[in-house]
C-alpha cells in the first residue's frame, strides 16, 4: 500500500511539473505574439471596412462603454462619407 501511494505521488509530481512548464511556455508565447495578433485583427477589420466604403481614406471608431458600435468614414478632404457596422452571424 505504501509503495502504491509513493508511485501515485511520484507520478502526480511529474505530471504537475509537465503541466506547469507547458502552461508557462504557452503564457510566454501568448505574451510574445499578443501585439501581432491584435495588429492582424485590426488589419482584417480595416480591409473589410475598405470593401464596404472603398472611397474612404480614414475610419473613426465610435465607441460606447469601451465597445465599438460603428465606424464613420471620411474622405481625404475630411468630408463625411458614410458609416459601416460589423456584425456576427450564427449558422451557415
Amino acid at each position: 500500500m505504501k509503495e502504491t501511494l509513493k508511485e501515485v505521488l511520484k507520478y502526480s509530481l511529474i505530471l504537475s511539473s509537465i503541466c506547469l512548464v507547458a502552461s508557462g511556455l504557452l503564457a510566454g508565447v501568448y505574451s510574445f505574439t499578443q501585439s501581432r495578433i491584435a495588429a492582424e485583427t485590426q488589419a482584417g477589420i480595416d480591409a473589410n471596412l475598405k470593401q464596404v466604403l472603398p472611397n474612404v481614406s480614414r475610419f473613426e471608431a465610435v465607441k460606447a462603454e469601451g465597445e465599438i458600435l460603428y465606424y464613420k468614414g471620411y474622405s481625404k478632404e475630411n468630408k463625411f462619407i458614410g458609416v459601416a457596422f460589423t456584425a456576427l452571424a450564427k449558422g451557415y
